[in-house]
């Protein structure tokens, strides 16, 4: 009896299921900033900035800590639409977050075969977004040397939510007691068995 409760309190500190997450964001980027490849001017047109962009993506998978310090988990973008731009298929989304600062990828394809890729960090303590965050246009060549790409950036937000919450390092109290439970119960289970070899 006394090891099933044990095992119990284990699996109860080990197997807190993660909430799904969400990240929305709206905003735009005001103009072309970078252009390279024999067809970036032709990208940059098709980029037309400004472009306003609307993003929302469901994230299923918890965050999981890396032995660098950072966290990282899979998703799909649930909706993505980017200025005029056509988009006709998305892709995984890739979330990389290192406290306090969050990272987000997030890919999509054009209908001419262009890839798309939004960029956006912030500061998840005062929401500020760094100001790297933007758009590019790539020509769908990734292999080779003549890969054309535009890029626009800075992003400016109009709207931004994320329940995306990094696992804390210290446990929650809830946890706490569960371990405190389980050696309790572990040590309780020593015991017994140290009188029954004595008895």
């Amino acid at each position: 009896m006394i090891k099933k409760l044990f095992v119990a309190a284990l699996a109860g500190i080990f197997a807190v299921p993660a909430p799904a997450a969400t990240f929305i964001a709206d905003g735009y980027v005001s103009g072309i900033t970078d252009v390279s490849g024999p067809n970036g001017a032709a990208l940059a047109a098709a980029l037309d900035a400004p472009v306003s962009f609307s993003i929302r993506a469901e994230f299923d998978d918890p965050l999981k800590r890396l032995f660098d310090g950072s966290y990282e988990a899979y998703g799909v973008i649930t909706s993505m639409a980017i200025g005029s731009l056509d988009i006709v298929s998305i892709d995984a989304a890739r979330v990389a977050a290192t406290d306090p600062w969050m990272s987000f990828f997030f890919y999509a394809t054009t209908a001419e075969g262009y890839r798309v890729f939004a960029e956006f960090s912030f500061n998840q303590l005062d929401q500020s977004v760094s100001p790297n965050a933007g758009i590019r246009l790539v020509e769908n060549n990734f292999g080779g040397v003549n890969r054309s790409e535009a890029r626009a950036r800075p992003a400016v937000f109009t709207t931004l939510q994320h329940d995306v919450i990094i696992p804390p390092l210290v446990p929650e109290p809830a946890s706490w007691a569960l371990m405190v439970a389980g050696f309790g119960l572990a040590g309780a289970a020593l015991r017994s068995r140290a009188r029954s070899a004595l008895a």
